[in-house]
């Protein structure tokens, strides 16, 4: 009885710390989140402008394929997240996402995207995916080391934290 009861325990604790933190990592280039409002999907990618053209260009009832990456190198220094997102309720504010990197010594760069914007007029369809209406990156150099970077997304609205990413990134000279 008592096994059971701590067993119970257990997994109700985890599962409010889990709902409460809302952090979502990865370590595949790719990363989603939905609730009862929002999804959002983050791709990591080398190439910011040609995967907005190949989004841009594409009918609105198909889907490029977009290559995510969780490596980079001088060769191909570029990073930046792809973002998209579906609206599930009417009733969802504005949305807005900060962005930072964060360097293998755990400080972070002071290049960062602060209260950009995910539309600029909100959305019609909700049974459509957009692409956010602003983006940022980050190119590394021989100057920046080598290792693990983490780039963090913070999403939120007027009011709350939606979710934060934190998708990681491996840099080799």
């Amino acid at each position: 009885m008592k096994k059971s009861f701590l067993l119970v325990l257990f997994v109700m604790f985890s599962s409010f710390i889990f709902a409460q933190t809302k952090i979502i990592k990865s370590d595949k280039g790719t990363a989603q989140f939905e609730n009862k409002d929002v999804w959002i999907n983050v791709v990591l990618v080398n190439d910011l402008k040609s995967t907005i053209a190949a989004w841009n260009s594409t009918s609105e009832n198909d889907a490029p394929g977009i290559r995510s990456t969780a490596k980079i190198s001088l060769e191909n220094s570029f990073i930046a997240p792809f973002i998209v997102y579906k609206i599930n309720s009417d009733k969802i504010s504005a949305i807005y996402y900060d962005c930072e990197l964060v360097k293998p010594d755990g400080t972070t760069s002071k290049y960062k995207g602060n209260q950009l914007v995910f539309w600029k007029h909100k959305p019609e369809n909700k049974n459509l995916i957009y692409s956010v209406a602003q983006n940022y990156g980050w190119g590394l150099d021989e100057t920046d080391s080598e290792g693990e970077y983490i780039i963090r997304i913070k999403v939120y609205n007027d009011t709350e934290q939606i979710t934060e990413f934190q998708l990681a990134v491996t840099f080799s000279k």
